[in-house]
């Protein structure tokens, strides 16, 4: 276990996936597994390298570039990753590593700041690991993990008290629960689930002063509002194929709340690039257009053939509040998944 929780802090370090994807190669793993599946893969990649190329007659930003290339690097990740479906026991100690990873952070949060929820953002050590990113990554988990490490997992994510990890756990309980086949404790697990995502859901946002019932100073719901306006005014090829790496989206225009505008524009010396939108299917068609969003989402559906549905919609739904698949532990756990799952 302890090599697993090593293989955690330092693998979910950007630099580190570079080395999967070379590792991956020179393996000689069985790359075609799906025959169809490597089409869409030099679809995404044309599209890549077009937006790559624009980029350097436009601001070249190589930061912002190496940013916007981490959704094309897991992309190559995962299909060039082979399934061994006969090590699972490989994957539930990498899900014990990650309950004691969690619990350790809950713990230096309790003793550094005597905060129990969001007790991950109060740990400077691992600043890869948000509490957005633990959630997302832990409820991917549990859709493989036993009915034990559920339940720690569970825990851990509630006490996280992220609203995006609390929305990709959401698919995960209904998957777990559509396996329970008494009636009566289905639907009252599924009732006791409901209350308490709701809970910590609301004391999570209200923890972090922002309100819950005004959605219209929610700041995702007013850069979701600039997104679409922006995106209803962008060229029809730019829409298709989206733009150059390290696009400046110019959605700050139509924001009209100084507050948010200010701060985000702060973020970024006064630009607002696709991953400062808080939406991943808003910066994917901002960075490589609608037909990139559809073949990268078709990619990451058929890669998983065990459990597709449950992986597929807790990143699908996740990605309506914040960025998610260029974020280096939600990769490396996709990694994890797609090799011992």
């Amino acid at each position: 276990m302890i090599k697993r929780l090593f293989k955690i802090i330092v693998f979910t370090y950007p630099i580190s996936l570079v080395f999967l994807v070379i590792r991956n190669f020179f393996n000689k793993l069985k790359i075609y597994n799906e025959r169809k599946l490597k089409y869409y893969v030099f679809g995404l990649s044309f599209i890549y390298v077009i937006n790559l190329i624009r980029s350097l007659f436009h601001d070249f930003n190589l930061i912002n570039i190496l940013a916007e290339s981490k959704v094309f690097i897991l992309i190559l990740i995962l299909w060039t990753t082979k399934e061994f479906v006969n090590k699972k026991q490989n994957l539930n100690k990498y899900i014990k590593a990650f309950i004691f990873f969690s619990y350790l952070l809950l713990l230096i949060s309790i003793l550094n700041t005597g905060i129990v929820l969001r007790y991950t953002d109060n740990v400077v050590y691992f600043p890869h690991f948000l509490s957005i990113y633990l959630g997302v990554s832990f409820s991917l988990l549990l859709i493989f993990s036993n009915k034990n490490h559920f339940i720690h997992g569970l825990i851990l994510i509630l006490l996280n008290a992220s609203g995006t990890g609390i929305l990709s756990l959401t698919p995960v309980i209904l998957y777990r629960l559509g396996n329970i086949k008494r009636s009566l404790q289905k639907y009252t697990l599924t009732i006791i689930m409901t209350v308490l995502l709701s809970i910590f859901f609301f004391v999570g946002q209200t923890q972090r002063g922002r309100s819950v019932i005004d959605f219209q100073e929610i700041d995702r719901i007013v850069l979701l509002d600039a997104s679409i306006k922006q995106l209803l005014d962008t060229p029809f090829h730019n829409l298709m194929i989206g733009n150059y790496l390290s696009f400046n989206t110019n959605i700050e225009k139509h924001i009209s709340f100084e507050s948010i505008k200010e701060y985000i524009l702060e973020e970024n010396d006064g630009k607002v690039y696709p991953r400062n939108t808080h939406n991943e299917h808003i910066r994917l068609i901002f960075q490589f257009g609608i037909l990139g969003w559809i073949l990268i989402w078709i990619i990451i559906f058929k890669t998983f053939k065990m459990k597709s549905k449950a992986v597929f919609w807790a990143l699908f739904l996740s990605g309506f509040t914040n960025m998610i698949l260029s974020i280096t532990p939600v990769i490396f756990i996709l990694y994890i998944l797609k090799k011992y799952a």
